[in-house]
């Protein structure tokens, strides 16, 4: 936890819990009272303060909850046990900011000073907070690329096992970068967009804008405004502005009755500056006044969110570039893999090929074996042997055979391979 000063409002890191002793439930008590036990429990925390001094305290989550005003749902965030279960967030609260970026998780509070900084000390903690997460997820993207592209280049050059299970566990971990990097730009994308989000998160500004309308209600309205009460800090300005038209408004509908004035026929102004100066004319002097604050605190509060949207936006665009960096090696990668499948394909085909090959040959010689087979089942010819006269045969009728059904193997093979050439299928 960072505070901007030396007590138990400085900002605490969550440490996680410490080994101390736990009041536990015996069976059959109250679940609750195990539960309020847990929440008692010391755990270590790291206060640092606005001059940089670091120390170790031992604090229960209640006693952190009831000094910093936030809820103990919000500490869940910082707890190291349930990191996997709670995304990078920055809550506004009341009086600090809970903030979970990364391996960063801190509670920020504002500085306790007369006057409001030129720059808020929970804003420049936060820029700390910024700077270092971003510098860590731009560090880790550099060193992702340059342990990706010598990888998918070797798997360009030769496809292989291990350098698939290389090029696997590089997008395993690019994936996992990219999730981290989106939720971050996710958040300050958030904040960006929304004027009074901005507003919430600087602390000092808004308790310095309470006192100011805190010491304005006790002048108009009464010395005891504010008493009555004691947890809101004064009465919105437009409220204020509403209430003094209503009150001059019947001022004029009882002036119109009295002077023979209808009350439903409208006063017409004239347009543009006289128009402007009319419409003042018109009003009370303490109407003015609360006009004129209400135009001058718009515009305080505009530079209040103007300076944390340049807090933010240098950040967002450091983050927005790391995740175009990740975006583009997505790309890159996916390429590859298409060219991987291209190059499987081709094997492929080339397989397929072969196989229709084989196949061919194998038809135009199972012709011969087929001949073969009914020759030596039917027939009883043994050529040149002498003695055997009803059994002798001429020679050349088994050349003949044999060399016919070559023939028309080698026709059916060309046959076949001229009509897959002609399909284009080889």
């Amino acid at each position: 936890m960072v505070t901007g000063a030396a007590t138990l409002t400085d900002v605490l890191s969550f440490k996680g819990p410490q080994e101390a002793p736990v009041a536990h439930c015996p069976p059959g008590k109250n679940p609750a009272t195990k539960v309020l036990a847990k929440a008692n429990a010391l755990r270590k925390w790291l206060s640092v303060g606005t001059d940089g001094e670091a120390s170790i305290l031992e604090l229960a989550k209640l006693r952190v909850t009831h000094q910093l005003g936030v809820q103990l749902r919000d500490l869940r965030l910082l707890d190291p046990q349930l990191a996997a279960s709670y995304p990078s967030a920055i809550l506004a609260r009341e009086h600090a900011l809970v903030v979970n970026l990364e391996f960063i998780k801190c509670i920020v509070t504002m500085e306790h000073a007369g006057a409001p900084p030129a720059m808020p000390f929970e804003l420049r903690a936060l820029e700390a907070v910024l700077d270092t997460v971003s510098a860590h997820l731009e560090r880790a993207t550099g060193e992702l690329e340059a342990a990706a592209h010598p990888a998918l280049d070797a798997l360009t050059g030769a496809i292989t096992t291990p350098h698939l299970e290389r090029v696997r566990r590089i997008k395993n971990r690019m994936v996992r970068l990219t999730t981290r990097v989106e939720t971050l730009r996710e958040v300050l994308e958030k904040f960006l967009d929304d004027d009074s989000d901005m507003h919430d998160m600087n602390l000092t500004a808004k308790v310095h804008e309470g006192v100011i309308v805190g010491e304005r209600g006790a002048g108009p309205l009464g010395a005891g405004f504010n008493d009555n009460l004691p947890h809101a800090l004064a009465l919105s300005f437009t409220t204020i502005q509403s209430m003094e038209r209503e009150q001059l408004l019947q001022r004029t509908s009882l002036r119109g009755s009295v002077a023979g004035t209808p009350f439903d026929v409208p006063v017409t102004l004239s347009g543009g500056a006289d128009g402007e100066l009319g419409e003042l004319a018109g009003m009370s002097p303490r109407t003015r006044r609360s006009a004129s604050s209400a135009s001058t605190d718009s515009s305080i509060v505009d530079e209040e969110v103007a300076a944390v949207e340049m807090l933010l936006e240098p950040y967002f665009m450091q983050v927005d570039n790391t995740y175009n960096k990740l975006q583009t090696l997505c790309e890159y990668i996916d390429d590859t893999e298409d060219y991987i499948n291209i190059e499987l394909d081709s094997h492929r085909n080339e397989l397929i090929r072969l196989d229709l090959v084989l196949t061919a040959l194998t038809a135009s010689v199972a012709l011969i074996t087929a001949i073969t087979s009914l020759f030596a089942m039917n027939l009883e010819l043994s050529p040149g042997v002498q003695g055997q006269a009803s059994r002798e045969g001429p020679y050349w009728q088994f050349i003949v055979v044999s060399v016919v059904c070559c023939l028309a193997a080698a026709f059916i093979f060309t046959g076949v391979m001229v009509y897959c050439r002609w399909k284009r299928l080889i």
